[in-house]
């Protein structure tokens, strides 16, 4: 799958300073346990319409990562600023009504509720704005308009993604946090799921990735940042790192018979 049709990849040099960032962390410290912290001082940043996909090992900590900037896994160190303001000690529970949408990767919607009660559920902030925000989410996802009274566990796997998604946006997130999610999917619904991602983030919406499936992610994506280890080891462009040999051999498992092992394989899921 290619980036949408016309889409201008942000390319940002290495370096320079980022004034118009929706997300911007700052040498984060995060885990389960402060004496043994799974990230250790990971520093990034996305803005408005961009896609930041992290990539690297299995164990890196991208999910540990991804966790404790929606505030569901406890930051020990740093500093996280959504669009100016600073939310590093924000709860979970208040992050929605602050602009951050999180999708996890597993349990993600409410299998016993229907599609239009999972989307409710998610608006469950809203008042006035409830109707035309489910008239987008229906208008933005067809195929969950048309089985809107199915029970979550009646859908594919492609569709609950998709439905999770359509209930992070009900409250009109300046920022969207998502946890792998292709994870499990055929390659035709990760497809699906993709270009619905790289729409959200074309609507305006700034929006943050982990991602194990790396030619994909990294299609879709502007910029990407590479985990090892809880570090960051490699960021820059998405083209770039796709085309960067180096790169690719040490961290993305190409050629993996001269590299060494990394526990990622191209186009995992």
């Amino acid at each position: 799958m290619s980036a949408a049709p016309g889409h201008p990849k942000q390319a940002r040099s290495e370096g320079s300073p980022v004034t118009d960032a929706v997300l911007r962390a700052e040498n984060v410290v995060a885990g389960y346990a402060r004496d043994l912290p799974i990230v250790h001082g990971v520093s990034l940043d996305v803005r408005a319409g961009e896609i930041l996909v992290v990539l690297g090992p299995n164990g890196a900590g991208k999910s540990t990562l991804v966790k404790s900037l929606a505030g569901v896994v406890p930051k020990f160190g740093g500093r996280v600023m959504l669009a100016g303001q600073d939310i590093t000690t924000t709860p979970a529970h208040r992050l929605a009504a602050a602009g951050v949408g999180f999708v996890p990767q597993n349990a993600n919607v409410f299998t016993s509720l229907t599609v239009h009660e999972n989307l409710r559920v998610g608006g469950y902030l809203l008042k006035a704005e409830l109707k035309q925000r489910l008239d987008e989410a229906y208008a933005r996802f067809p195929d969950l308009a048309a089985r809107r009274a199915h029970a979550g566990h009646a859908l594919s796997g492609g569709q609950r993604q998709m439905l999770a998604m359509a209930r992070a946006l009900m409250t009109a997130p300046r920022l969207l946090l998502l946890d792998e999610p292709s994870a499990g999917l055929s390659p035709l619904m990760v497809s699906e799921v993709f270009r619905q991602v790289r729409q959200i983030a074309d609507s305006g919406i700034a929006v943050l990735m982990v991602e194990q499936n790396v030619k994909a992610g990294l299609r879709i994506a502007d910029r990407g940042l590479i985990l090892v280890t809880g570090r960051v080891a490699h960021e820059g462009p998405a083209r770039a790192l796709q085309d960067d040999p180096v790169v690719g051999e040490l961290y993305l498992g190409r050629h993996t018979q001269h590299a060494p092992a990394s526990g990622i394989e191209e186009g995992a899921a």
